[in-house]
């Protein structure tokens, strides 16, 4: 949990909480919803589209930006009544 949250982009957005004996957790990242983000990986069907950016107003607009620029799977925590955070599941590393 130490390294997630050094991660400088999510050192200004997530709180401290850290999970104890827990195998999901729930960062907030409600600092990142109402932003607007430039579009990377446009397909030939999407060429035609003016708008070269994505509007971000959810955690799932967040989750699908994640999934379709970055290739990083996420769960908007929406789906767990957690407006403004993602669901991630974690293991220890041995």
């Amino acid at each position: 949990m130490k390294l997630f949250h050094s991660l400088p982009a999510l050192k200004k957005c997530t709180n401290k909480n850290v999970p104890t004996g827990a195998f999901y957790y729930f960062p907030d990242i409600r600092c990142y919803l109402s932003t607007k983000v430039k579009k990377t990986n446009i397909t030939e069907s999407q060429e035609s589209d003016k708008d070269e950016y994505i509007h971000i107003k959810t955690d799932s607009d967040l989750a699908m930006y994640l999934l379709s620029e970055a290739k990083v799977v996420t769960i908007p925590g929406s789906s767990f009544l957690r407006d403004g955070h993602f669901r991630l599941a974690f293991s220890r590393y041995s």
